[in-house]
């Protein structure tokens, strides 16, 4: 994203727009609500989350239909929060990019500190369709906390591996 500018005022609804979608996946991705999370996405889209490709609507959303199995199989119980934060959106027409940071936080008890699950960078690619920003690509890359089922897919600085 070198080269970022702020926001170009005849773009602010868009990229408020691209922010608020990105709230909702982030909601919905808490929220254990992800029968339909492939909605956020167009047809052909590219997930890569740390080196493994998923391509298009049923790929995606099976990815997130077997995400809570992963949860448990990686020891993650309690209440579960995922910060989004330092959003650059750039709006370019009916194209978008963004970069931004997660954080994955997990509450394990009321009274106890939260305690880091998860942190990293995450590129987009928009597209508006018939007035709807829908992610095109999606790169996740972890900074620290990557969960095991993700293994084999990038090397030791954060790259994906080459076949």
């Amino acid at each position: 994203m070198s080269g970022w500018k702020p926001c170009a005022p005849e773009h602010l609804l868009d990229r408020i727009q691209i922010e608020d979608l990105l709230i909702m996946y982030y909601t919905m991705l808490v929220d254990f609500d992800r029968t339909t999370m492939a909605t956020h996405f167009t047809e052909d889209a590219i997930l890569d989350i740390n080196g493994k490709i998923l391509k298009g609507h049923a790929e995606i959303d099976a990815l997130y239909a077997d995400s809570e199995a992963l949860l448990a199989a990686n020891e993650l119980t309690g209440t579960y929060r995922m910060l989004m934060s330092n959003p650059r959106i750039q709006v370019n027409g009916d194209t978008a990019t963004a970069h931004l940071l997660y954080t994955g936080l997990m509450c394990d008890d009321l009274r106890a500190p939260p305690r880091l699950v998860e942190m990293g960078r995450e590129y987009d690619e928009f597209v508006k369709i018939d007035g709807e920003w829908l992610i095109s690509k999606r790169e996740i890359r972890p900074d620290a906390g990557m969960q095991d089922h993700y293994d084999g897919y990038l090397d030791q600085d954060g790259k994906p591996k080459t076949k």
